[in-house]
């Protein structure tokens, strides 16, 4: 459980099996993360996330998850698990998330509380209820601004956020198509989804 400060936290090739509140950085957090992420394979039951297991307030910025995340029971999501309140920005998960019940790209589900921003998920999801699995997230009143995912991930357009092609989301036409900061924040790549500029 993070409830400080996390930056610069880098872990690559992650095996990670649990319960509940799994992640490939943190299994809970309540503070404030950033710069950081992780890749590789999270297995869980419930509330089980690339990067995150669950958050309950704090921010989580400039950071990403490239996790194959498998979900046992509910709560699944490429980025973070469950959003339940706090913030999100300039972040991204581009792992595949599989899951049972309430199963999201990005997040599975979002909190009244619950704030993301400039932020995109573009790994495959699937999950064994069509109307609880969303190619971004459920946002059950959080905010959602400026953020996308590919529409060949999953096809239900009840998701929050915006649906784009892989075509508009990568090498130039991200910056045509996509409401980010390219100036300080991210950077696009040719052939590639962007990325962020500490990246670099």
């Amino acid at each position: 459980m993070n409830d400080g400060e996390v930056k610069n936290m880098r872990m690559n090739n992650v095996v990670i099996n649990g319960d509940e509140h799994v992640g490939g950085l943190v299994g809970r957090n309540t503070g404030a993360v950033s710069e950081s992420y992780a890749t590789g394979d999270v297995t869980g039951d419930d509330r089980v996330g690339g990067l995150l297991g669950r958050q309950n307030e704090g921010e989580t910025i400039k950071s990403y998850a490239d996790v194959s995340v498998t979900g046992n029971d509910q709560y699944a999501g490429g980025f973070i698990g469950q959003l339940d309140a706090g913030e999100v920005h300039n972040s991204y998960s581009q792992g595949d998330v599989s899951g049972d019940i309430l199963v999201g790209g990005f997040a599975s589900t979002m909190g009244s509380n619950a704030e993301v921003h400039n932020s995109y998920s573009t790994g495959s999801v699937s999950g064994t209820q069509f109307d609880f699995t969303f190619g971004f997230t459920e946002s059950n009143g959080g905010e959602v601004t400026n953020s996308y995912w590919d529409s060949s991930a999953y096809s239900n357009d009840e998701s929050e956020a915006e649906s784009l092609s892989t075509n508009d989301m990568q090498g130039d036409s991200a910056e045509d198509n996509m409401n980010l900061d390219f100036n300080s924040i991210w950077r696009t790549v040719d052939n590639d989804y962007p990325k962020l500029q500490w990246q670099e």
